[in-house]
């Protein structure tokens, strides 16, 4: 149930924080601008690369039972630091960084193509050998098997492919294919009118433009959730079952303690955004408090992405074997 209600929380911050990213009316100049030059940062095909840095100065939630194993992960010093490149020629998706959380540091590569998804087998040995001290001695034989699977990795990428993916969907139209399609179609789709019809209900008088750089600053008390989440799901095509459950989960959520600036800066290709204030699940009467800050700078890729060779990946299938194979060893042995 906590997981439930940390979730839901979690997935209203973000969303406002989508919207930030968005903005807009149509009478203002400073408005107007703005709606302008977030379409042209995020739809060109120019910048196809982007830079995320993500910074958690506050993640507590209150209510609801003992929440202190969630606040652990999300304490001050948690936060996201990565690298993004999409080739649409290609249709390979790159993500390449850091992830902070619980006062640990965690690398993170994967590539994204039709055939699955290549993870670094460095980073995953990495992150198994950073947390295998916290797998409950009552899990002694599942670790056993983690163990062998990971001393199995003996290339530089593990790939998770289509198939296997797929299988672990409950819907035929939420499937990798479809996934892949929506990544590179949300980085070209947004449009002014989209913007506009988010910001309909954000006053003009709360943006300003100086220079090269608009802000706009509001709170979540100008948003109706529901809106919000239909709004975006068009915008980036989200799949409809994934909108009917983020309204369903956001159904208790009030965001109007949530204050948003987010700041677009033209010239430098630069968003920075600052998220403030609680979020509140008024039927588990469970709160958050929030202070996350967001600096998002777009680019172009240094050269073209190029997937990873079959000499240089296990797939998932080889290591299960070869773990299969290193415990049956070990049985005999004994």
């Amino acid at each position: 149930m906590k997981k439930k209600i940390w979730m839901s929380l979690g997935l209203a911050a973000l969303a406002v924080f989508s919207l930030s990213a968005c903005s807009t009316k149509n009478s203002d100049e400073a408005k107007k601008a703005f709606i302008s030059d977030t379409v042209a940062l995020n739809n060109s095909k120019d910048y196809n690369a982007q830079k995320v840095k993500v910074d958690v100065n506050e993640f507590k939630i209150h209510g609801g039972g003992d929440n202190s194993e969630f606040n652990k992960i999300f304490n001050k010093g948690a936060g996201l630091d990565f690298n993004i490149g999409l080739d649409k020629t290609n249709q390979l998706a790159v993500l390449d960084g850091k992830l902070t959380v619980a006062k640990k540091d965690y690398d993170l590569g994967f590539m994204m193509s039709q055939k699955g998804l290549y993870i670094s087998s460095s980073d995953i040995k990495s992150l198994y050998d950073n947390n295998k001290d916290l797998i409950p001695s009552s899990a002694e034989d599942t670790a056993t098997i983690y163990g062998a699977m990971i001393d199995s990795l003996n290339k530089s990428y593990l790939l998770i492919d289509s198939q296997t993916l797929d299988s672990n969907v409950q819907s035929s139209k939420d499937n990798w294919e479809s996934t892949l399609k929506q990544l590179f179609e949300s980085n070209s789709k947004m449009s002014e009118a989209d913007l506009e019809k988010q910001y309909k209900e954000i006053p003009n008088s709360d943006f300003t433009k100086s220079g090269n750089k608009v802000t706009v600053e509001f709170s979540g008390k100008d948003i109706d959730l529901n809106d919000l989440i239909n709004n975006l799901s068009a915008t980036y095509s989200i799949p409809k079952e994934q909108t009917e459950r983020l309204i369903k989960e956001s159904k208790n959520i009030d965001i109007s303690k949530l204050s948003v600036k987010l700041t677009v800066d033209k010239k430098s290709h630069e968003m920075t955004g600052k998220l403030t204030g609680s979020i509140s699940n008024t039927k588990e009467k469970t709160n958050a408090d929030l202070d996350i800050s967001l600096v998002s700078t777009r680019g172009k890729l240094k050269e073209t992405l190029k997937e990873p060779a079959a000499t240089d990946t296990n797939t998932l299938e080889e290591v299960q074997n070869a773990a299969i194979e290193k415990l049956m060893a070990q049985a005999s042995a004994s």
